[in-house]
C-alpha cells in the first residue's frame, strides 16, 4: 500500500503567480474594508453632532417650559400672601 505523495514545493515562479492573485484579493478587500469605515466614522461624528445639539435644544425649550410654568405660579403665591 504505498499512497502517492503531493507535491509540498513550488517553484518561484507559482509562489509570485500566488502572492500576486490571491494576496492582491485580500489587500483589495482589506482597502474596502478600510474605506467603509472611515465612512462609518464620519456618520458617527455627524450623528454626535446632531445628538449634542438636540440635547442643547431640548435644554433651553425645558427652561422656557419651566419659566413659562413657575412665573405665574409664583406670581399667584406672592400676590396671595402679599396683597391680603
Amino acid at each position: 500500500m504505498t499512497e502517492t505523495k503531493t507535491e509540498r514545493y513550488v517553484t518561484y515562479a507559482e509562489f509570485d503567480d500566488f502572492k500576486k492573485h490571491d494576496f492582491q484579493e485580500v489587500r483589495d478587500d482589506i482597502k474596502d474594508i478600510r474605506s467603509d469605515l472611515s465612512e462609518m466614522k464620519g456618520d458617527i461624528k455627524v450623528l454626535n453632532t446632531s445628538m449634542k445639539q438636540m440635547i442643547d435644544s431640548m435644554k433651553f425649550y425645558k427652561t422656557v417650559l419651566v419659566l413659562a410654568v413657575l412665573v405665574p405660579v409664583a406670581n399667584r403665591l406672592l400676590s396671595f400672601f402679599f396683597e391680603h
